[in-house]
């Protein structure tokens, strides 16, 4: 029963999800033309690089550790942030640092300079990390309500801010950037606080328990790229 409750409230879910990613998608289309939203479609390809060759995937091998009860969840929750953080931290340095090569690469063609868009873009990859790690850690949780509500929290105000930013800001490209930004911390610190508070506000971190969980996390790294690869 509590199985089929909860594949209804992910179905109800994935309706509300779609229905507003069409008419987003509709609205992004029809503001932005056919040039601004290639551009904006380049600026997710490069997120998607970025996630395909920089994530960890930890997250899941904290769902794993935490079924097999191995380590406590806060002790985790707590390492699991901490290699979220530095992981992401360090991949966002190399990309700025690296960010003229990276531009040069998918921009050289453009007379129209997309600096500030690129920039905004890699800002949001650690908040991106963060946010699908906190969403399989509610699910390791089994907080099938938090998991729903950060993903249809994304989705509303990914709608609502563009639909402001769009029509009565007029920003364009960066309308869609900030708004994205803006909607994935907001869904982020919702999943984060939906944690039970025992579990938010204990932990420890531990250096041996970060490198297991980073180690098992690998196997699924590497054997998610070799996909994307093949």
């Amino acid at each position: 029963m509590r199985l089929s409750l909860s594949v209804l409230k992910i179905l109800k879910r994935d309706v509300f999800i779609t229905t507003l990613s069409i008419v987003t998608s509709i609205i992004l289309a029809r503001k932005l033309g056919p040039l601004i939203l290639g551009i904006y479609s380049i600026l997710m390809l490069i997120q998607s690089y970025i996630e395909t060759f920089g994530r960890t995937k930890t997250e899941v091998a904290s769902i794993y550790y935490i079924g097999r009860e191995k380590f406590s969840p806060a002790v985790i929750l707590k390492n699991l942030t901490f290699i979220n953080i530095f992981s992401s931290l360090i991949i966002v340095l190399l990309c700025f640092l690296n960010f003229n090569n990276i531009y040069e690469i998918f921009f050289s063609k453009t007379e129209i300079n997309y600096r500030l868009e690129l920039s905004l873009l890699l800002i949001t990859i650690p908040f991106q990390f963060f946010y699908l790690a906190i969403l399989n850690i509610n699910i390791a949780f089994e907080n099938i309500y938090i998991f729903n509500s950060m993903k249809s929290i994304y989705s509303f105000l990914f709608f609502v801010l563009n639909l402001f930013n769009l029509y009565l800001l007029d920003l364009g490209l960066r309308s869609v950037l900030i708004s994205n930004l803006i909607s994935l911390i907001s869904a982020l610190l919702f999943g984060y606080l939906g944690i039970p508070k025992k579990i938010r506000n204990s932990g420890y971190f531990n250096g041996k328990i970060s490198f297991e969980i980073f180690k098992y996390g690998m196997q699924f790294y590497l054997s998610s790229l070799l996909s994307e690869l093949l």
